[in-house]
This record gives structure tokens, sequence and C-alpha cells, in this order.
């Protein structure tokens, strides 16, 4: 009986050995999938800092545009408004000279409608100011 337990554990510890024994070339497959992985991924951060980089750019583009685009329009609106001011204006001329030459119900009439003007734009103007 001692014989057949020495026999067993002397099976069982050669067994053991034999599957517990490293092959020598797992370290070198294990390096050289480490160091694919690690080229793989230095190769994915590579593509996504490219992508970011090129998205930045297009985001750059479109936001350059539409800032020459606001620009634009604001330079326009700003031209068609001083534009229409100093049409304005050349009416509200021609109004005070057409009063100093009238007489009567007319020249009254002028007069009341030109104190309304200069009072809408005295008041715009103060609104302007705030």
């Amino acid at each position: 009986m001692v014989r057949s337990s020495l026999l067993a554990t002397t099976i069982l510890s050669v067994v053991l050995a034999t599957a517990c024994h490293n092959d020598p070339t797992d370290p070198q497959k294990a390096n050289t999938a480490q160091t694919e992985a690690n080229e793989k991924s230095a190769a994915a951060v590579k593509e996504a800092e490219d992508k970011v980089k090129k998205a930045r750019a297009e985001a750059d583009e479109i936001i350059a545009a539409a800032r020459a685009d606001f620009m634009k329009t604001r330079e326009d609106y700003r031209h068609t408004t001083t534009t229409n001011l100093v049409d304005l204006d050349h009416k509200v001329a021609d109004l005070t000279a057409e009063a100093k030459r009238a007489t009567g119900k007319k020249r009254a009439d002028l007069d009341a409608n030109l104190k309304q003007i200069h009072a809408s734009r005295e008041l715009k103007a103060l609104v302007d100011k705030a």
C-alpha cells in the first residue's frame, strides 16, 4: 500500500511538473503579442488624433465662414440703415424748406408734422444712447 501510494505520488508529481513546465517560446509570444498590441494601440491613437485635427480644422473653417457672413450681413445692414437715414434727413430738410415757403394752413400742418418728426428723432437718439 505504501508502495502504491508512493507510486501514485510520483506519477502525480511528474504529471504536475510536466503541466507546470513553461515552454521557452511562451515569453517570446507574449512579448510579440504585447508589441503588436502596443503598435495597434499607437496606430489607433494616431488615427483618432488625426480625425480630431481634421474635424477641428473643418469646424474652424465653418466658424470663419459664418463670421465672415455675419460681418458682411452686419455691414450691409449698417450701409442700408445709413443710406435710409440720409434719405430721411433729406426728406425732413425738404419739408422744412417747404414749410418756410408755405403760408397759412399748409404751413401750420407742416410745422406740426415737423415737430412730431423732430420729437420722434430725439426720442430715438435718447433710446440709442441708453
